[in-house]
């Protein structure tokens, strides 16, 4: 599983040990990709099913992210992405 999430941009992550394993397999699960400064929501919209969000994702030392995707609930598109 490490060896995955380092090929998939989340090598900075796993170096920091536990905590950075951690929030590397909630951007997996997430079909979110951090590589190179660039972060990126990679899901496709269409197939998600509610409105999702995560919190204090820690991207580097003094900077954590607040992300929330909000799914329409009469006809299941996204409709509102927020990254802070």
């Amino acid at each position: 599983w490490e060896r995955l999430l380092e090929q998939n941009g989340c090598s900075a992550l796993v170096r920091a040990g536990a905590t950075g394993i951690v929030q590397a397999m909630t951007l997996s699960f997430g079909g979110l990709q951090f590589s190179a400064g660039h972060f990126e929501f990679a899901a496709n919209p269409a197939s998600l099913h509610t409105t999702i969000t995560f919190r204090r994702i820690h991207l580097y030392e003094d900077m954590d992210i607040f992300l929330s995707v909000t799914v329409n609930e009469d006809n299941g598109h996204a409709e509102k992405l927020i990254v802070k």
